[in-house]
């Protein structure tokens, strides 16, 4: 009934998109009336997701995230044992075994208004931004025998997806009907079905496969790497930088004050 590729491009740099595609293969009219979509990421630590630029796709989707989502730090420098805002833990855990890499995201996707009574196809495709963050520098140790190794290979699988539809006589009809979401997803994410949110009680899961095409369910996006040894000429060649700078501005405000001030003197006399 419906399949899904995803790409995360560009392959290279800080702020990749992941891009998924779902091709859905409506058999009978006015099923997806009754559905929602849903695509669940699980991120790897140096790959994260701002929350308030998603707030600005609230007309593709909502979201919820779990994790991390400081916007400043590098990998290295970030408290993985804190706790979120409902007092579970960032780390790797008994609660948490889908947990183990970074963040997680659930999206509802808004889907397409279908015809009530034609048999369509449709193509669904949904954009998340994402960025990377700095990874951890390499040191003189780990250089050896790597000194032309100047990126690291992040890996993001692709997302879950599956509807969750009202059940009728219609929907058992699709392949792969479940009364309980997929067994991939976290017990986080799989609680927010059991709550007031998205109420599974009376719903019916239908998960979507990743394209029978695709040779690789997961993309590769590379991030530089920076060498400790570097850090002293980083350093110093930041600080002239800044001196720079501000020297500059003072020159262009003086220079400025002094044109203004010689103005007014002129005018008074």
């Amino acid at each position: 009934m419906a399949t899904l590729t995803s790409k995360l491009y560009p392959s290279e740099g800080f702020h990749p998109t992941s891009s998924t595609k779902i091709t859905l293969n409506v058999p009978y009219p006015k099923v997806l009336n009754n559905c929602t979509l849903h695509l669940h990421y699980t991120l790897p630590r140096l790959l994260f997701i701002d929350p308030y630029e998603l707030v600005h796709r609230k007309e593709s989707y909502r979201f919820h995230h779990w994790g991390i989502s400081d916007l400043e730090k590098p990998v290295h420098a970030l408290d993985w044992g804190a706790k979120t805002e409902d007092g579970l833990a960032e780390v790797p855990g008994e609660d948490s075994e889908h947990f183990e890499q970074g963040a997680e995201l659930l999206l509802d996707v808004t889907l397409p208004a279908v015809p009530e009574d034609v048999i369509v196809t449709s193509e669904v495709q949904v954009d998340v931004p994402m960025h990377l963050r700095y990874a951890k520098p390499l040191t003189s140790g780990a250089l050896s025998g790597k000194e032309s190794e100047s990126h690291e290979a992040v890996r993001l699988n692709w997302p879950t997806a599956f509807l969750q539809c009202t059940p009728s006589s219609t929907v058992q009809k699709l392949s792969g009907v479940s009364s309980t979401p997929p067994s991939s997803l976290s017990k986080r994410a799989v609680s927010l079905f059991y709550s007031g949110h998205m109420p599974s009680s009376t719903s019916v899961f239908i998960p979507i496969s990743p394209d029978p095409l695709g040779n690789l369910q997961y993309d590769l996006v590379h991030v530089p790497l920076g060498r400790c040894e570097d850090l002293a000429f980083v350093e110093a060649g930041t600080a002239i930088t800044v001196l720079i700078c501000f020297f500059w501005l003072v020159r262009v405000s003086w220079r400025t004050a002094t044109r203004l001030g010689d103005g007014a003197r002129a005018k008074n006399e």
